[in-house]
């Protein structure tokens, strides 16, 4: 069980100033994944990573290649980072958000699987980060050093404009790592081979696709008091959906296709829990009080009798 979720995930908001050197306070640990997102306005989702380097930038809502931005994070610190004058990150006056992930201190080298990975694993807090290089060659094996099996993998090529795959083994009750949804576009979850039809190991995951390239791969696992990761159905009943802790960062879409949204209890300190930002698309922050969440000290409950992204055509909604 983990008694200090905010040791290892944590949730802050800035007004940008376009300047080099602006400093983001207020976790309570050294960030090794950070999502940010300009919520006034229409810059792309920006994910950096201490293992790829805080210039180097990849986009949640995009197929796209990584790009190189030197003004992203200049630095990062015990309690945040520096950022650099990029628009995406510091545009002046404009409001930000920065979501982070503590995946450890160090990054070593994993030989778990058929091919090395280079990876930083927090295996208290289930979240690890893994870049490797894939030679195109059939079904493969990559570590991802949780020392459990994963619940959830993003993974995304850095060099190939392929799009990001989701998987989750609790998607429909038990198709779970047979089929992937994708992070940049509202498609259905379907089946594939990309992670070559198969579930996860203690040690690796599975990859097998035609293209040479690098990859990462960040895997989630649910941890007592901290993290959960599942699905609802959709009903005209409000469904409640329990976690058992209250949660700081809640992440939905419609296993059969439609837009990804995302809640916190930063950016809503109180309920309604109405504020929300789409992954999939680089549109400015809104609210819908129509649809909307109630967070609670054991869960969430969604306050949408039918309609709208979180309750409607009585389908599945996975959750992070």
């Amino acid at each position: 069980t983990i008694t200090k979720p905010s040791e290892h995930v944590g949730i802050v908001t800035w007004t940008g100033n376009g300047s080099a050197g602006q400093q983001i306070t207020g976790y309570d640990f050294s960030p090794n994944m950070v999502w940010i997102k300009e919520r006034d306005g229409t810059n792309y989702h920006s994910l950096i990573d201490t293992i790829r380097g805080g210039t180097d930038v990849i986009f949640p809502s995009e197929a796209i290649d990584r790009e190189t931005q030197s003004g992203a994070i200049t630095q990062f610190n015990s309690d945040g980072y520096n950022l650099g004058g990029w628009q995406a990150v510091n545009l002046d006056t404009k409001d930000f958000v920065g979501w982070a992930w503590n995946a450890g201190i160090s990054t070593s080298t994993d030989t778990s699987g058929s091919l090395p990975t280079a990876v930083i694993a927090n295996q208290d807090a289930g979240f690890s980060i893994a870049k490797y290089s894939y030679t195109g060659t059939g079904a493969q094996t990559v570590g991802h050093g949780l020392g459990v099996k994963p619940d959830v993998v993003w993974r995304k090529a850095l060099n190939l404009n392929e799009g990001w795959s989701v998987y989750s083994k609790t998607y429909n009750g038990n198709l779970g790592f047979t089929n992937r949804g994708y992070l940049n576009v509202d498609s259905a979850f379907s089946g594939t081979t990309t992670f070559n039809s198969a579930e996860p190991t203690a040690s690796v995951n599975n990859i097998n696709n035609s293209n040479t390239g690098i990859y990462m791969d960040y895997s989630f696992k649910a941890k007592d008091g901290y993290s959960a990761f599942g699905t609802y159905q959709s009903t005209s009943l409000r469904p409640f959906v329990f976690t058992g802790f209250k949660p700081r960062f809640v992440m939905i879409r419609n296993t059969s296709g439609d837009n990804w949204v995302i809640y916190d209890t930063e950016r809503n300190k109180n309920n309604k829990t109405s504020t929300r930002l789409l992954p999939d698309l680089n549109n400015t922050e809104n609210s819908n009080v129509t649809h909307y969440i109630d967070v609670t000290s054991n869960g969430f409950k969604i306050q949408s009798a039918d309609g709208g992204l979180l309750n409607n055509h009585s389908n599945s909604r996975i959750y992070f």
